[in-house]
Formats: C-alpha cells, structure tokens, sequence
C-alpha cells in the first residue's frame, strides 16, 4: 500500500505539470504574484492539492513538487530552464553541460530523503 500511494502522489504530481505546461502554452496565466512576490494564489491551491494527494505519505510533498516542475519544464515548448526561471530567483543554480538545474531541487531532494526518514522509519 506504501509503493502504491508513493506512485499515485508521483503520477499525480507529473500528470499535474503535463495539464500545467499545456494550459501555459495555451494563454494560462497563474495570476498575479502576490505572496513574497512571487507566488500567486494558484501556487497555495496548488500545494494543498498536492498535500492532500500525499496523506498518509506526506513527506512526499516536497518530492511531488520537484517532479510537477520538472516535468512542466520538460513539456513545456516554449519555457526552458535557465538562470531567469522563476525556480532560481531565491538560491540560483549551476549547468549541466546544456541542462541549468536549480539548486531549489537538489533542496527539494534533500527535504523529501530527510522526511522520509523522519516519518517513515
């Protein structure tokens, strides 16, 4: 039952960017920036889906994030990581060869490995 809540939290999260990077190449906006400036309302609707998907596995949560923007990223024809993406502007990234990675993911990364022990051994 674990390997399959794991799953649906990562299909749901990867699903999500998949609708996300269609509905932004299609006119979507998320809305104005109003919390920090650069989230808006839509990116807390979003969390508490993302929450909500995760129980009774919340310490998904950071890695069904990392996923649905990696994933957006990936089909999104027209936005491509760089140092201007909005995923950098707090800690910035490194390349890759071609590829910018955000050091907000290896963060997410690190806070999904360091909740999984917490809460699941």
């Amino acid at each position: 039952m674990e390997l399959f809540n794991f799953f649906k939290v990562i299909v749901f999260a990867a699903l999500y960017g998949i609708f996300e990077a269609e509905a932004a190449m299609n006119g979507w906006q998320a809305g104005k920036k109003v919390i920090l400036d650069h989230f808006a309302w839509y990116h807390v609707r979003m969390l508490i889906m993302f929450i909500i998907a995760a129980i009774p596995q919340i310490w998904t949560v950071p890695l069904a994030l990392l996923v649905e923007d990696i994933v957006f990223y990936t089909f999104h024809k027209e936005k491509q990581l760089n140092p201007e993406s909005w995923v950098t502007w707090f800690w910035g990234g490194f390349w890759v060869g071609k590829q910018w990675i955000p050091w907000s993911y290896g963060i997410l990364a690190g806070l999904s490995l360091i909740f999984y022990i917490l809460f699941q051994t």
